[in-house]
């Protein structure tokens, strides 16, 4: 996921252009569909397992690098609203496995 996410993910010509206006062929070829798979499901199997002592290193770094990529993603995916979930699943998660991570630390 981190090798596809990028600002402007899609090469749309400019920012705030309306998700309907997006070419599906375009976004197709951006986005494959493991990327897309990935971006709509990281959270939920980072989750989901036991903990490794290098995992807050790996949300921080992903988070603090693509955060804004991945929710670009997911709004041009239409999967914004997944988004809410898979932060909330993280600060719990981070609450439960505290090391060094806070949650939503990467939003400042």
């Amino acid at each position: 996921m981190r090798g596809g996410l990028r600002k402007n993910v899609c090469g749309l010509s400019f920012p705030g252009m309306r998700r309907s206006s997006v070419d599906f062929g375009q976004l197709e070829k951006r986005m494959p569909s493991q990327l897309q798979y990935a971006c709509m499901h990281w959270a939920y199997h980072q989750t989901s397992g036991k903990p490794e002592l290098s995992d807050d290193k790996e949300v921080y770094g992903f988070l603090t690098t693509h955060f804004l990529h991945w929710l670009e993603a997911m709004s041009l995916i239409g999967r914004v609203k997944e988004c809410l979930d898979a932060l909330r699943s993280l600060a719990r998660w981070v609450e439960v496995y505290p090391r060094r991570l806070e949650p939503f630390d990467f939003c400042g």
